[in-house]
């Protein structure tokens, strides 16, 4: 891919010295209306591109086929770490939500005490998603698809009835259903693995949000909750609307501020581990 931009590069160059020369000046309008339709579509598909991998929503709707060893997490799988993390996003934040009480306008505003609780929220959100990633990927090597092989208990069974008579094709009827029975329950085993890697991601999610009708009920009551709710919602609004489209578009036009190895390492490791 940069053998053939590099090459294109010095085709538009050469071009362009070409209109130069002969003062083509409808042919240099041309070539300018040319050069920034292609640079929009350039832009366009590395923005698209940049956001299946950066944001929340876009990853969420559109993912990346990234793997192919039979353990890729499918949407399905996607999703309910999406609303799993969500959930757990939710329960961190309401036990440290203290209702303001009547009269009271709210404790002073300090960044040391912000910073210690959003390092409280987004630490157990984090280690959720990597945990329920690395569940579903259990539970996906159950059901792995493996190459087929070629069965030949068959043909041997056609050729031992026709030479040796019922006797051998019955022989190789019994072998055949043997292995049969083999390959359902191992089978049967992958399947009760794929299912109980949904099993514990499912019951970590009710937990999650029946802790948290509890604390609206008990601790925090109805109209602290419609609070509660809606400035979590506008938070979330303001990254999904403003944080990430501006680091989408931050990666996109300023490339050269993120092309070293140590930056590359890091965002690769985070990606592996399902930080984000």
């Amino acid at each position: 891919a940069a053998a053939a931009a590099r090459i294109a590069e010095s085709e538009a160059v050469r071009e362009f010295n070409n209109l130069v020369r002969r003062r083509d000046v409808l042919g240099l309008v041309r070539f300018s209306w040319r050069m920034t339709l292609a640079s929009i579509a350039h832009y366009r598909r590395n923005l698209w591109s940049t956001a299946r991998d950066e944001h929340t929503i876009v990853s969420f709707l559109y993912p990346k086929d990234v793997e192919v060893s039979g353990l890729n997490l499918s949407d399905t799988q996607i999703a309910q770490i999406f609303w799993n993390t969500l959930a757990l996003e939710m329960l961190m934040l309401s036990l440290l939500y203290q209702p303001a009480e009547p009269g009271d306008d709210g404790p002073a505003f300090s960044p040391i005490s912000m910073i210690i609780e959003a390092c409280i929220v987004v630490g157990p959100c984090a280690a959720g998603a990597v945990v329920f990633r690395y569940m579903f990927r259990w539970g996906n090597r159950g059901r792995r698809l493996r190459p087929k092989r070629e069965r030949n208990v068959v043909v041997s069974g056609k050729i031992a009835k026709a030479m040796r008579g019922e006797a051998g094709a019955d022989a190789s009827t019994d072998a055949a259903a043997g292995r049969k029975r083999k390959r359902t329950a191992r089978e049967m085993r992958g399947r009760l693995q794929y299912l109980s890697g949904w099993l514990m991601v499912l019951t970590v999610d009710v937990v999650c949000l029946l802790c948290l009708l509890i604390l609206a009920s008990q601790k925090i009551g109805p109209e602290e909750t419609t609070k509660f709710m809606l400035t979590w919602g506008t938070a979330m609004m303001m990254a999904w609307v403003v944080v990430e489209p501006l680091e989408v578009a931050f990666v996109v036009f300023f490339p050269f501020l993120l092309e070293n190895s140590f930056v590359a390492n890091v965002r690769q490791t985070a990606k592996d581990l399902g930080l984000y």
